[in-house]
């Protein structure tokens, strides 16, 4: 290792290809284990593209390595794949396949600007392209998108112990078309809910012993079924619980004074908007397994979802097809996120577009620059559905009530 280091300096490389060599170590503890990984496969798995030349295309690397022909563009081809692979796997939560891609990717950035290729970085390169490998290489399948379960007609679910005014809204919810449930606890509702399963819940959350045990409950509810619209109908009407079932994911906030009209109105309101929206996403990522796991995730809610991998074709698709929404990611080849966003909001047509970025970066500079050149919502990687489907959904309420 020392005699490498020193061959490398001898060849004057640069700091980071010298900083990158001096910290590569074999140590049991560091080597990555294939079991640890066995559980990429089961995402890459869900992406509708060809594994093996993936594989092939860092073999290729390595055969040409090994003859003493590097081949530049074959290099950078993979050293590109190899970014997208690290990404993934963080997007996801899984930092040891990243850490696996990431290697990988400095590596053969590193053997792109360097013409001496040691057996040494090469066996590296070989060991990390065979655990990719076998962690790839398991049997492939479509997941089946799941579909919205069709109802004959829509259920209400009340979750109050304030029986005077539950009765006068159960009374008049048959006036549109309402089925309703009443549960006067949680523990009733949790039964209902596996039971009869609603469309829409009216949650008090004063009901019961503890504020507390409320908001846990919506916060299990809307986790185990995001799709499930949960309007929040109380007499706390203090900031901190509008924040905090807010922040929960609940759809909106009613104070109990509200007329019972206008609180079905709400409800109707829900119902029809949610699962039957047509309205029109685009999405725009350099990587397809993001693109495709966006996708995934908002045709069962019948959004209108086009995807685009390439930045340079974005203009063209975005008069095509004139979405109602516009989700963006941060690093992309060529024009970047922020890039597309200044040219959106420098046409005054789409002066009113929501435009949401998706991104690993949590930095406030970050964040800062985002909403200076026109965001109007950002959400951070990996995605929560719950929280990615009601960020959605508000931001084209709100288009819609402009």
């Amino acid at each position: 290792m020392l005699q490498v280091i020193k061959n490398l300096r001898a060849s004057n490389p640069n700091p980071s290809t010298l900083y990158l060599y001096q910290n590569i170590k074999f140590k049991k503890n560091q080597e990555v284990k294939i079991e640890e990984l066995s559980s990429l496969s089961n995402i890459l798995e869900e992406l509708p593209v060809s594994l093996e030349e993936r594989l092939e295309l860092f073999e290729k690397v390595l055969t040409h390595l090994s003859i003493g022909i590097p081949d530049s563009q074959l290099l950078q081809e993979a050293q590109i794949e190899a970014h997208h692979l690290a990404s993934s796997f963080e997007n996801y939560g899984l930092p040891m396949g990243s850490k696996v891609a990431r290697e990988a990717e400095f590596l053969l950035q590193t053997l792109a600007n360097w013409r001496q290729h040691t057996a040494l970085l090469l066996n590296r390169l070989e060991k990390l392209t065979i655990c990719l490998k076998e962690t790839l290489q398991q049997p492939k399948y479509l997941p089946i998108t799941s579909v919205l379960p069709q109802l004959p007609s829509t259920r209400l679910l009340i979750i109050d112990c304030e029986t005077i005014l539950t009765e006068r809204i159960k009374q008049e919810a048959a006036n549109h078309s309402l089925q309703v449930d009443v549960a006067t606890n949680l523990t009733v509702a949790k039964s209902i809910i596996a039971s009869r399963p609603p469309n829409v819940v009216l949650l008090d959350i004063a009901i019961g012993k503890s504020y507390n045990n409320s908001l846990k409950f919506l916060a299990q509810l809307i986790k185990d079924k995001p799709k499930l619209p949960v309007i929040i109908f109380t007499t706390l009407d203090q900031l901190y619980y509008r924040v905090e079932v807010a922040r929960l994911g609940a759809y909106t906030f009613l104070h109990k004074n509200t007329p019972v009209d206008e609180v079905l109105s709400q409800i109707t309101k829900v119902v029809n908007q949610s699962p039957d929206s047509k309205a029109k996403v685009m999405v725009v990522d350099d990587d397809p397994l993001i693109l495709y796991r966006i996708k995934t995730l908002l045709l069962p809610w019948k959004l209108q979802v086009t995807t685009l991998q390439s930045p340079e074709e974005f203009w063209q698709i975005l008069e095509a097809i004139n979405p109602d929404l516009l989700i963006l990611d941060i690093e992309m080849p060529g024009f970047n996120g922020i890039d597309l966003c200044q040219a959106v909001r420098n046409d005054s047509r789409w002066s009113l577009l929501p435009i949401l970025f998706l991104s690993v970066h949590s930095e406030a500079k970050v964040m800062h620059k985002v909403y200076t050149v026109g965001a109007d919502d950002y959400v951070q990687k990996p995605i929560i559905e719950h929280e990615f489907i009601t960020r959605i959904f508000n931001r084209l309420e709100r288009r819609n009530n402009k």
